[in-house]
């Protein structure tokens, strides 16, 4: 065989082989990349030993259903975390054989977080997608309303609300990097009166948070 014609085969071979190796590659990203989209919008599932969870997306809305078949008999601890891994919301729940919960987290920022469940030494951890479907109605939700007073001179506010749902209610602050800074949780008293107090907190952005039994509420605060 004429050595050019030999030459010009053997470069045409490495570049073909050159091509299917970036073309393997692209479908293996592209197949990591659907696997992500299918687990943050359709779901996971996850069973270890006696601990089965599965999380579903809502279509259309950024509302997570929880389920739960726990045999593990340990409180759970859920977690819902932004990308730096910094918690953003956690609650403890009581141990229960079996739970179904919905969380909306539509009053999140646009963006990646991952949710986290753990029950003694099992941890559920998924990465979740938040849309910013729907943003909740200020002040109303299923059997609660809650009422916020303008912010005091001394950095105080007031916080009313109406429980009629039987559950404890929490408060949270957060700054504006999204982090947690203060919280506390409050009785299943059907009426609430509380003054917040935020004359430590430096000035700047922040938010109060308010949650129960799926309900969240938020109040944009800026202190000077």
């Amino acid at each position: 065989m004429d050595g050019r014609l030999k030459e010009s085969i053997m470069t045409d071979h490495g570049h073909a082989q050159h091509k299917i190796g970036m073309l393997t590659g692209s479908i293996e990203r592209y197949k990591a990349f659907a696997l992500l989209i299918l687990c943050c919008f359709f779901g996971s599932t996850l069973k270890a030993g006696k601990f089965n969870v599965e999380l579903q997306k809502a279509p259309g809305s950024d509302n997570f259903v929880l389920s739960i078949q726990d045999n593990n008999s340990a409180d759970l601890m859920i977690s819902i975390l932004n990308v730096p891994g910094q918690v953003i919301f956690q609650e403890s729940i009581r141990y229960a054989e079996q739970l179904k919960k919905v969380y909306n987290l539509s009053s999140l920022k646009k963006g990646e977080y991952r949710f986290r469940v753990t029950s003694g030494n099992d941890i559920f951890d998924k990465p979740i997608i938040v849309q910013g479907v729907h943003k909740p109605h200020p002040g109303v939700g299923k059997n609660i309303l809650v009422g916020f007073s303008s912010l005091s001179k001394d950095k105080h506010i007031e916080v009313v609300i109406q429980n009629k749902t039987g559950k404890v209610v929490l408060l949270q602050v957060i700054n504006d990097l999204n982090k947690v800074i203060k919280k506390e949780q409050y009785g299943v008293d059907a009426l609430l009166k509380k003054s917040i107090n935020l004359s430590s907190l430096g000035d700047g952005n922040y938010k109060i948070r308010i949650i129960c039994q799926g309900n969240v509420f938020y109040k944009d605060l800026k202190l000077i």
